[in-house]
């Protein structure tokens, strides 16, 4: 069974950049034989998974996405607010429209906004995973926000759970380390289907598993020059 030294996530990171641009390369793809194109193409996708795992601070991330969430509530309650009015009525059919949806949404998806955002990053992150269930799944939500002409803020509503949602479970680090996981193997599953399909391909080997072998490199002359430093830096016995 073939086993690949491990390496750090920053390191893995770049071996993943260099995937990337190999599995991008036509001409490259091209001359391997399927087993490891298909092989390269997972390894990649791991790798786009391991990159886009980028820990923000937690306080930025929080804050960031109550501004979001707390914006589409206040747009929410201005449209209400603004079609709300005792000297130009009735509303005409299309501002009736826009305001029943705006109520639609405030009531179903939003009524617990300004207490869900207070809440605990996990407690917070189920609630506006409801909150985006609800937005994004149910048919009159579906239908106040294509009135509203909402769709493209809801779009970036959806985009922030990616990043809170790793924040919440990399906590402890059990997400980063999963996704560390998954490309070394993948990573290991490359090499063995080159060392059986490009035996000899010089060229090959170097493009899939030449920054690998530099970060490998550099990773073991740093663990060689940190037990130097600690081998001196032990007291003399006796």
């Amino acid at each position: 069974m073939l086993e690949l030294a491990g390496l750090t996530l920053p390191r893995q990171r770049r071996v993943a950049q260099a995937l990337t641009e190999a599995a991008n390369d036509k001409a490259l793809t091209k001359s391997l034989h399927a087993d490891v194109r298909a092989a390269l193409t997972r390894a990649a996708a791991a790798g786009d998974a391991l990159a886009a795992a980028r820990e923000f601070p937690p306080l930025v991330l929080d804050n960031t996405t109550d501004s979001v969430f707390a914006a589409f509530d206040d747009l929410l309650e201005a449209v209400e607010q603004g079609l709300t009015d005792r000297v130009i009525r009735p509303l005409t059919e299309e501002q009736a429209r826009k305001k029943a949806a705006a109520t639609t949404l405030r009531q179903r998806v939003f009524a617990g906004a300004s207490s869900f955002l207070t809440l605990s990053m996990p407690l917070q992150y189920r609630a506006m995973s409801e909150a985006v269930r609800v937005l994004t799944g149910e048919r009159d939500c579906v239908a106040a926000t294509k009135e509203l002409g909402l769709g493209w803020l809801v779009e970036h509503l959806v985009a922030h759970l990616g990043p809170y949602g790793r924040a919440v479970m990399t906590a402890d680090g059990r997400d980063f380390e999963a996704g560390s996981d998954a490309f070394h193997g993948a990573l290991t599953e490359l090499a063995l289907q080159v060392a059986v399909h490009q035996r000899g391909d010089g060229e090959a080997q170097k493009r899939l598993f030449g920054a690998y072998e530099s970060e490998l490199a550099a990773q073991r002359d740093e663990e060689r020059e940190a037990r130097r430093r600690a081998k001196k830096k032990k007291p003399a016995e006796g």
